[in-house]
């Protein structure tokens, strides 16, 4: 009995190990709310596949936190003036070792929490996935 878990411990692990980064089962959804709106971003394996690889501890990162908000800032234009910076995170890829993308939150009013807001995925090859209506 032990003999057969160990092996099928062995095949899963060889498994993972041999998928590529585009069979990686993945999808990650932002939200954004803005002047009633409601939207959304996908973030999946296929689309992470074709991203700049980073090992954070070998190298800078390919896109730094302001440029990132930047990014998001240029991306909603005018209909998000009213929303104030309140964090960015970067998060690795489900299943990938080597995949990373950011997360910058935005809200109309941090103290609160209240009103329009927008958590917007920005890739580190400086993309920013399509918004997409929210259903």
């Amino acid at each position: 009995m032990k003999k057969m878990v160990s092996c099928g411990i062995a095949i899963v692990i060889t498994a993972c190990c041999l998928a590529s980064a585009q069979d990686v089962d993945f999808e990650v959804e932002s939200s954004l709310l803005i002047k009633g709106k409601a939207l959304k971003q996908v973030f999946d394996g296929k689309s992470a596949a074709s991203h700049p690889s980073w090992s954070p501890m070998k190298e800078k990162c390919p896109l730094s936190p302001s440029k990132a908000t930047q990014l998001v800032i240029g991306k909603l234009g005018k209909a998000a003036t009213h929303l104030k910076l309140c964090a960015i995170n970067l998060e690795r890829v489900p299943g990938m070792q080597d995949k990373w993308y950011y997360i910058v939150n935005l809200l109309e009013d941090p103290e609160s929490m209240e009103g329009d807001y927008a958590n917007v995925i920005v890739c580190l090859n400086g993309k920013v996935p399509k918004f997409q209506k929210e259903e």
